[in-house]
C-alpha cells in the first residue's frame, strides 16, 4: 500500500542523497510531501509543493503522513517540534547520518537505539541513547537510522522494508 512520506528538506541537503532516496520510494509508489522551515528553500525546483512549516505547521494533518525523513540538522525550534508530533503519533522516523542533531534537539533519542556518523555518538549517549556501531538501525520501526552516506544503499532497503511492513 503505498504511503505518504515528508521530506524534511532544506537548501543545502545532498543531491545524491535527495536524488536516490525520492526515486526508490517513488518507484516503490510511495508518494513525496516535501517540507521545509525555510519558506525560500527552493531545491530541485520543488518550491511549488513545499510546505512551510514555520507558517503553516498547524495545517500539516499528521495522518496524511505515514513518515518522516530527516536529511541533516535543522536548528529551527518548530522543526523540532514537528518531529515531536510525528514521534508522539508513532510514525516512523528515518535519519540519515548527518540529521542526529533533530533527533537529540526534539528530546527523541533518550532511550532509543540509534546509530549516526560517529562524530554524534557522545551527543547521543548525552541524551541518553543507545548507540550501535551498526550501518544502519532499526528501533523497533519507529526510528530508523544510518550511519554514513555510504549506507545509502541498506538505509533505503530498511526504510522501504519498513515501509512496506506498516
Amino acid at each position: 500500500m503505498p504511503k505518504t512520506i515528508g521530506l524534511l528538506i532544506q537548501n543545502n541537503i545532498c543531491a545524491d542523497d535527495y536524488l536516490s532516496i525520492s526515486q526508490a520510494l517513488s518507484e516503490a509508489g510511495h508518494r513525496l510531501c516535501h517540507l521545509s522551515a525555510c519558506p525560500q528553500t527552493t531545491s530541485y525546483r520543488l518550491h511549488n509543493s513545499h510546505i512551510k512549516i514555520d507558517a503553516h505547521l498547524h495545517e500539516i494533518k499528521l495522518q496524511a503522513l505515514d513518515g518522516l525523513l530527516l536529511f541533516n540538522d535543522n536548528p529551527h525550534p518548530k522543526i523540532h517540534a514537528f518531529v515531536q508530533c510525528i514521534a508522539n503519533a508513532y510514525k516512523p522516523i528515518f535519519s540519515l547520518s548527518c540529521a542526529t542533531p533533530i533527533l537529540v534537539a526534539a528530546q527523541l533519542a533518550h532511550g532509543r537505539r540509534l546509530t549516526a556518523d560517529p562524530q554524534y555518538q557522545g551527543m547521543l549517549q548525552a541524551a541518553h541513547a543507545v548507540y550501535l556501531n551498526q550501518a544502519v538501525v532499526n528501533d523497533h520501526n519507529l526510528y530508523i537510522s544510518q550511519q554514513s552516506p555510504t549506507t545509502l544503499a541498506e538505509f533505503l532497503h530498511t526504510m522501504l522494508k519498513v515501509l512496506h511492513s506498516a
